[in-house]
């Protein structure tokens, strides 16, 4: 009885620790990509736009460009293609769904090309997957990406090709200059689907220099939850078990990307 005891007592202790760092977190929460030097020569050059009288060019120089780039639609709700013969349909969802984020269609670019369809099974040609990433980094003028890592989340082949490609553009130095490169944590199965209790654990991981820690508010996890909802397609049992309780509808731990990256 006293070992039964002791174990609520450490439940609860834990359940209130979660609680106040998610509500620390949230209260301190300014989530921001761009390098401090990046931002501070971003300000200085709008103070000089500012100042020649050009308001326009001012609020784009403090504009950070944030590219996310994925294998699949969905992927950009859950982290988990034509492979199912449905790649015109699923390309509607995806805008759908980047819709209820904010994201104007004209933002969202897919890729329909031989080499690179959807297939669990197969690994996408790295240098096609990177040059493909490259074009849209320089005609978007790119500052941020946000991929992928190694284990690709779920192990797709699809998504670890993805992460190969970003890793082979820090690495060969092909990057504009001052673009930067993040990887999703990939966690265990077990740590997956904690949801809300995983918080300590990724907060342990976010401790890592260079690492980013992102958290949503309760609303936005009805946003993305809404946005996973526009993927009807693919809206079965498991992704609905998915978005109930996996910790990456709430957090997200990324690590930086270099040269010295794992492949």
């Amino acid at each position: 009885m006293l070992v039964h005891l002791n174990a609520v007592s450490l439940f609860a202790v834990y359940c209130f620790v979660c609680l106040l760092i998610y509500i620390l977190i949230l209260w301190l929460k300014k989530r921001t990509f761009v390098h401090p030097h990046i931002l501070s020569k971003r300000r200085k050059n709008a103070e000089k736009r500012r100042k020649r009288g050009s308001l326009s060019d001012c609020r784009q120089e403090l504009t950070l460009n944030i590219l996310f780039i994925i294998a699949h639609p969905d992927d950009e709700c859950m982290f988990f293609g034509n492979f199912y013969g449905e790649g015109d349909r699923r390309r509607k969802e995806l805008e759908d769904s980047c819709a209820i984020f904010g994201l104007l269609s004209k933002h969202v670019f897919t890729v329909n090309q031989e080499g690179l369809e959807d297939d669990p099974l197969i690994f996408w040609d790295v240098n096609l997957v990177a040059s493909t990433i490259l074009k849209i980094v320089k005609k978007q003028h790119i500052d941020q990406i946000i991929t992928f890592d190694r284990h690709g989340v779920s192990g797709h082949r699809n998504h670890i090709s993805v992460y190969r490609g970003v890793r082979h553009l820090v690495a060969e130095h092909l990057l504009p200059k001052g673009s930067k490169a993040y990887s999703l944590e990939t966690v265990s199965f077990f740590r997956k689907y904690l949801s809300f209790f995983d918080l300590p654990f990724s907060l342990i991981m976010a401790a890592i220099p260079g690492s980013r820690i992102l958290l949503s508010s309760p609303v936005d996890v009805l946003r993305t939850q809404r946005a996973m909802k526009a993927h009807w397609s693919q809206f079965v049992w498991f992704r609905i078990l998915y978005v109930m309780f996996s910790r990456y509808m709430l957090v997200n731990t990324l690590q930086p990307i270099t040269r010295n990256s794992p492949t």
